[in-house]
């Protein structure tokens, strides 16, 4: 009982075990599912900030040139006489298609930085814008004049736009000097990993508990087929057993015989030593016929005080010896009767039983003590003398 109880509680512990375990592996899965969904979406706005930066500098890039040529236009407006200035002419055009194009640009979700710079430019291109279309060709140009300045802002203004867009683009680390994609990717080779240790290790359990479960179910199906007296096979083992044998001695094209033998007048020896004496005495007939048997053989207990002998590779003659051999074992003097029956190679399993069952009878009826062969009744082998 306490065996039983503590592999109870083993079966039990393992069962909890791997639960924890599989439990354990999807938390890990999960983990992974989790940081890999998070690590696509970064990437996908890590993608959007990079698109973002290209068009942002775009237009600090064209900034830049648009302030030039207003810068050379304002200089060549001062030096020039009233009636040359219209002849290099101004970029309205493309100065109004820039401010359209930033507009754009605002709308997207840019960082705070850029949305400053940004505005910072399009206010210095429009002053820059004022002072190259003033027309002065009677004041010579000054040097660090409105028209300087003016270029000078919207240049620095377009450079530090294009250094807040590559700033906001590039991902800042957050944890030491890892990022966040650094850090999901280190969460998922974790968390993968993990999963497949713990999925081996879940798998070794299982395949553990499996073959506890077969050795289980293989010692419930020797025990329904065991006789639980004497440990010989049962009815349920013979029928089983009995079809793989003729099978197997078709595919051999060997003999196989099939013994019934009956213990003789077991009632009167059960009147005499009781019910328990004639249990010990089965139970130690069995015992001392499977030391006689070869590993092949199957001992049966087929009812009450009879047995049935199934004999690979025996034909009548080796069967009778070997049957002969067992009976100098039996105890306390006790004799017993046997039919044999070899199989013909065409019949089925209940043909060859019921031939030596009417083998056995013969034996019976010749004066008990013997053994008969199928096919041999009319042949009347003398009794064995019986053991005082």
């Amino acid at each position: 009982m306490r065996e039983e109880g503590g592999q109870e509680v083993a079966e039990t512990g393992g069962a909890g075990r791997t639960r924890h375990l599989a439990v354990a592996v999807l938390a890990c899965l999960g983990l992974a599912g989790a940081a890999s969904i998070y690590d696509f979406r970064n990437d996908i706005e890590s993608r959007r900030r990079f698109a973002d930066t290209e068009f942002v500098a775009h237009i600090a890039l064209e900034a830049d040139a648009i302030a030039a040529r207003l810068h050379a236009r304002s200089v060549a407006t001062a030096e020039a006489s009233a009636a040359a200035a219209p002849a290099a002419g101004l970029p309205e055009a493309e100065l109004a298609a820039w401010n359209h194009a930033a507009l754009d640009v605002a709308a997207h979700p840019l960082s705070e930085p850029e949305h400053a710079e940004l505005a910072r430019l399009r206010a210095s291109l429009a002053r820059l814008q004022e002072v190259a279309t003033e027309s002065r060709p009677s004041v010579p140009p000054a040097r660090d004049g409105p028209a300087d300045r003016e270029y000078f802002e919207s240049v620095e203004a377009a450079r530090a736009l294009l250094l807040a867009s590559v700033h906001a683009a590039t991902e800042v680390p957050v944890l030491g000097r890892f990022t966040r994609s650094q850090i999901a990717t280190g969460i998922i080779l974790a968390a993968t990993c993990a999963a497949i240790v713990l999925g081996v290790w879940l798998g070794a359990l299982y395949n553990r508990q499996r073959q506890r479960d077969r050795k289980a179910i293989g010692a419930l199906g020797e025990l329904l087929r065991t006789d639980p007296l004497t440990g010989a096979i049962n009815r349920r083992g013979l029928d089983e057993g009995l079809p793989a044998e003729m099978a197997r001695s078709a595919r051999a094209g060997a003999p196989l015989s099939v013994v019934m033998m009956d213990l003789d007048f077991f009632k009167r020896y059960n009147s005499r030593r009781g019910h328990a004496g004639g249990d010990a005495l089965l139970r130690t007939a069995a015992q001392r016929w499977r030391k006689q048997l070869r590993p092949s053989d199957l001992l049966v207990r087929y009812g009450g005080e009879e047995f049935t002998l199934v004999l690979p590779l025996c034909d009548a003659d080796q069967a009778h010896a070997l049957v002969e051999r067992l009976r100098p074992v039996m105890p306390d003097g006790q004799t017993f009767s046997a039919g044999i029956a070899t199989w013909d190679g065409h019949e089925g399993p209940a043909d060859i039983l019921r031939r030596s069952d009417h083998a056995l009878l013969a034996a019976k009826k010749q004066g008990r003590n013997r053994t008969v062969v199928s096919g041999r009744e009319d042949q009347i082998p003398l009794p064995l003398a019986e053991a005082s």
